[in-house]
Formats: structure tokens, C-alpha cells, sequence
């Protein structure tokens, strides 16, 4: 392509088309995960106030996106993967992710402020919000596999390059972040340490005693609340494939010409 525009000229007018010309143009994207990225390290280090605090989540996620893209290399030798699965597959991947990283992250910070050491610490949140994150991740894994049941060659793909993606972010969550913490454990726990009177959760604490002293109330009011949202799908038509119009045939007893004068082309006769 360097080449081609070299060659144009004011005699010499060179246009670019093809697949390879779109994945050559296409391949210096990243430009949205690149943003998002920043923006999430920005809001974990106002969280935190540790720019290492603040990585780890982020780390976890890019390991886990990283695993996932070499699977789904090696599964589009058996499955068909659409060409916009692999964009679909990094914010999904970066954002769960995320998500997996920061539950058990979170456990670990709070049971640091508690009092616990790291290696406590470490225990603890992997026995209460692993669990969390492993039951979240094979949740979401069934219900993505159970596109393939559908048959639509498109969505298997996608269904089975997501899944991929999970599956990465939950071990990750489960076996990389871990040992992170051991690494990093001792500057996490001197930050925290200084930072201790500065946390807050009595709000959170008053909004928990709260839903569990009225627990039928804070279940049915976000019930009806999200059925009345979901009422629209009740008459929601999906159509994965196009179909042409059926021909419609002349009436009996009359025939379609073409008028050799081109006088237009509907001109009838017995």
C-alpha cells in the first residue's frame, strides 16, 4: 500500500479494495479499548489511591484477554468466527474481567482494613468472593454455550469466542490475581494502613441492616420494577435471515412480454 502511493501521481490515480486491504486498515485499531483502559485506571486509583492497587484489576484482565485471543485462534480451525468477534470478545473480556478482579480484590482490601494480614487476607477473599467469581463465571459460560444449541452458524462463533473469554477471566480472577497479591500484598497493606481513617462504609452498612431487616420489599419492588421494563419483549419478533419475496405469477389466461420497441417491459397480451 506504501508502494502504491508512492507510484500515484497526477497521471496515476491508485485505489485501495480487498479483504486484506480492509485488515491492513482495520489493524491499527485499539483506539476504544486503549480509552477505556485509561479511564477505568483513573477511577481505580481515585478509588484505591494506589496507582499498584489500582493496576492490579487492570493486569488481571489484560493476562486473561491475552489468553483468550490465542483460544480462539486455535478454535476458528473447528468453528466459524465472524470477522467482529474479536473486538466484541476485548471489551467483554476487559470489562468482566474487571469485574472478577475487583470482587475479590475488594474482599482482600477489606479484610486488610480489618486488621488481617495478607496472607489472611488473601484466604479469606478467595473463600468468599472466589466462590462468587466461579459461580459467575460457569453461569455465564452455560448461557453463552446454549447459543450454539440454536444452530445459526454466525452466533456459534460468537458464542464459543465469548465463553473462551469467560473461562479466561474467571481463572485468571482465581489464579493470577492471588498471586499478584502475594507480590504486592506488603505495599497494598502499608497504603491501606495510611489510608485507614479515610474509609468510609457506614453508608453501606446502614443500606445492608436496612434490606435485611425488610428483605421482601428490596426483592419484590426491583422484581416488578424489571418486569415492567421487560414488558416491550413480549411482542419483539427476531429474524436472523432475510427471504425473498415470493414471485408472483401472472393471472390465467394472460402472458408477459417484452416489448422489442421498448416501449417497457409490462405490456400484456391474450
Amino acid at each position: 500500500m506504501d508502494t502504491a502511493r508512492d507510484a500515484a501521481g497526477d497521471e496515476l490515480r491508485v485505489e485501495f479494495g480487498g479483504e486484506p486491504v480492509r485488515g491492513a486498515e482495520e489493524g491499527g485499531g485499539g483506539a476504544a479499548e486503549g480509552a477505556g483502559m485509561l479511564a477505568a485506571l483513573v477511577i481505580l486509583v481515585f478509588l484505591f489511591g494506589s496507582l499498584v492497587a489500582a493496576a492490579l484489576p487492570l493486569a488481571t484482565a489484560l493476562f486473561a484477554v491475552g489468553g483468550a485471543i490465542g483460544l480462539i485462534a486455535l478454535a476458528s480451525h473447528a468453528f466459524t468466527v465472524a470477522d467482529f468477534t474479536p473486538p466484541i470478545m476485548m471489551l467483554i473480556g476487559l470489562g468482566v474481567g474487571v469485574d472478577y478482579a475487583l470482587l475479590i480484590f475488594y474482599r482482600f482490601r477489606h479484610e486488610l482494613i480489618r486488621g488481617a494480614d495478607p496472607a489472611e487476607a488473601s484466604r479469606t477473599a478467595l473463600d468468599a468472593a472466589g466462590r462468587t467469581v466461579f459461580f459467575a463465571g460457569c453461569t455465564v459460560i452455560i448461557a453463552l454455550l446454549g447459543l450454539i444449541v440454536l444452530g445459526l452458524g454466525a452466533l456459534q462463533g460468537v458464542a464459543l469466542a465469548v465463553a473462551l473469554t469467560v473461562l479466561m477471566t474467571m481463572a485468571a480472577a482465581l489464579t493470577l490475581l492471588p498471586a499478584l497479591l502475594a507480590v504486592f500484598g506488603g505495599r497494598i497493606h502499608r497504603n491501606v494502613r495510611k489510608r485507614a481513617h479515610k474509609v468510609r462504609d457506614e453508608r453501606w452498612r446502614r443500606l445492608a441492616a436496612a434490606v435485611q431487616r425488610r428483605p421482601w420489599p428490596a426483592l419484590l419492588i426491583p422484581v416488578a420494577l424489571l418486569l415492567g421494563l421487560s414488558a416491550p419483549a413480549l411482542d419483539m419478533r427476531l429474524g436472523f435471515a432475510a427471504r425473498a419475496p415470493p414471485r408472483r405469477r401472472p393471472p390465467a389466461g394472460r402472458r408477459t412480454t417484452c416489448s422489442p420497441t421498448g416501449s417497457g417491459p409490462g405490456s400484456t397480451g391474450r
